[in-house]
């Protein structure tokens, strides 16, 4: 309980940062005139809403009420939200590509450097804070949502850094022969970030669609799954056993169905189910919620 708390309180924090700097965001780039400054409040305003989202799935997913009817969990909500928070920001990115590339093209944007530079040292250092905060808060309460969360701010915190540093060298800029140079810094920016930005919700969808359609893991989890399930088959001469492993959410499902014969040491209910507690606790090296399912047959039909 105390895991979910903290991812309660983290999605919340998420959120109040998240809508103080669209507001900020917005107002700063209508008055610096700074596309690059607007995109980052659009971004915040787009976290705000998809970490509401986040907090209302949270929320849900915590609530027992509904367990009747979710028998085998709430997990896929998981991947349905980050599938739908990653789309909506490759949409954004694909957006800002467009309207910078139109800017370049053209003459460029007139920027007021000096205020959009106070706007990027502000920007940079408390989205590092914010970042920082949820991370380390989050080391002992794994979720995809709060996941998804302190990335979307690491995002956040590379974006403003890159304001940060395109204002920099504006500011330079505008005390050398090369001023001309300065309208089109402020769309180079938003393309580049951009265009960087982009291969990160492209990554996400991927995943998450992977785990909607219960595809395996990644080799690190299959690997640890099926060195424990060797050791077993060896320690109780178990020549044949199928490992199914899928995971959805922060829960990794893993089914287990070992094929007994004469040799096999396994001969009562008490010995198979001292098998299931060994491989649980061996299992405690997935950082992940397990839902774990261990059958014992002689006949292979009912294994495959």
């Amino acid at each position: 309980m105390k895991s979910k708390y903290t991812e309660n309180i983290m999605m919340k924090i998420s959120i109040g940062g998240s809508v103080t700097f669209a507001i900020i965001g917005f107002i700063w780039g209508v008055i610096t005139n700074s596309q690059m400054i607007f995109f980052d409040g659009m971004y915040s305003l787009v976290g705000f809403g998809l970490s509401s989202i986040s907090l209302l799935a949270v929320n849900f997913m915590n609530d027992k009420q509904e367990n009747v009817k979710f028998q085998f969990g709430k997990d896929t909500i998981e991947p349905l939200v980050v599938i739908f928070k990653s789309f909506v920001i490759f949409v954004l990115c694909i957006y800002a590509i467009i309207t910078s590339s139109q800017d370049i093209f053209t003459e460029g944007r007139k920027v007021d450097v000096e205020n959009a530079l106070v706007y990027a040292i502000f920007s940079t250092a408390v989205c590092i804070f914010v970042y920082l905060y949820l991370k380390r808060k989050a080391k002992n309460c794994y979720s995809e949502l709060l996941k998804a969360e302190y990335d979307q701010w690491f995002m956040d915190t590379l974006l403003s850094t890159m304001v940060l540093l395109g204002f920099c060298i504006a500011t330079i800029l505008k005390r050398t022969s090369y001023y001309f140079i300065i309208p089109y810094v402020d769309p180079l920016l938003v393309l580049v970030a951009a265009i960087y930005f982009i291969k990160n919700p492209i990554s996400t969808l991927k995943k998450s669609i992977q785990e909607l359609l219960r595809m395996a893991p990644n080799q690190e989890i299959q690997g640890h799954v099926r060195n424990i399930i060797e050791d077993i088959e060896s320690k109780y001469h178990i020549n044949e056993s199928y490992i199914r492993i899928c995971k959805v959410g922060s829960t990794v499902f893993i089914e287990i169905d070992f094929i007994l014969t004469d040799e096999s040491r396994v001969k009562s209910i008490k010995e198979s189910d001292a098998i299931r507690e060994e491989i649980y606790e061996n299992l405690k090296i997935i950082q992940h919620q397990k839902w774990l399912t261990v059958c014992f047959t002689e006949n292979r039909k009912w294994a495959i």
